[in-house]
């Protein structure tokens, strides 16, 4: 891996790793490859945002979710979390930043989910943004603002995501006083 760190930029590497699991003769290989990569960072110290930072994933903002190295870097922020068990990281508290607030990620992510490609780590990341609001005790009043439930059909992705914000937030915090 040194040499290939050597002559290759972490981003040009993440891509070619991300190449590589498109082919299933060279899974095995993206796979320890990555294994490696993730390693290096940690020896490195590298936090998980120097490595948001490090892939240039800011600048892909609007389409971030599809990015291929967004999936490098997750699956790095799972593996820190793992290896470091004084410090956590939260992928909902770097994207809420990257995006400027929790309204503009909520909506992000709920456009996300109405995508078949995004859709399955757009829910994940929902989930954990929920849990993040549940944790903070967020009212479900300031839920159904971010969410941008006012005026939506029934059956829209946002009324969802609100109705299970509001079963959470009842079932682990009490009544909803709004």
């Amino acid at each position: 891996m040194s040499t290939l760190m050597s002559h290759y930029s972490d981003e040009a590497l993440a891509r070619m790793i991300m190449a590589g699991y498109e082919a299933p003769s060279t899974a095995n290989i993206a796979k320890r490859l990555e294994s490696e990569l993730q390693r290096d960072w940690l020896l490195a110290k590298q936090s998980p945002n120097d490595v948001f930072i490090m892939l240039n994933l800011k600048r892909t903002r609007a389409k971030m979710i599809e990015n291929p190295l967004f999936r490098v870097w997750c699956n790095y922020g799972l593996y820190f979390n793992r290896m470091n068990l004084k410090t956590k990281w939260d992928p909902i508290v770097e994207l809420t930043q990257v995006y400027g607030g929790d309204k503009q990620l909520a909506s992000m992510l709920v456009a996300a989910m109405k995508t078949p490609s995004t859709e399955i780590v757009a829910t994940k990341l929902q989930s954990w943004q929920v849990s993040l609001w549940l944790t903070r005790r967020m009212k479900p009043a300031k839920v159904h603002s971010l969410l941008g439930v006012e005026g939506t059909m029934a059956d829209d992705v946002s009324q969802f995501l609100y109705k299970q914000y509001v079963a959470a937030y009842e079932k682990y915090i009490g009544p909803s006083t709004g």
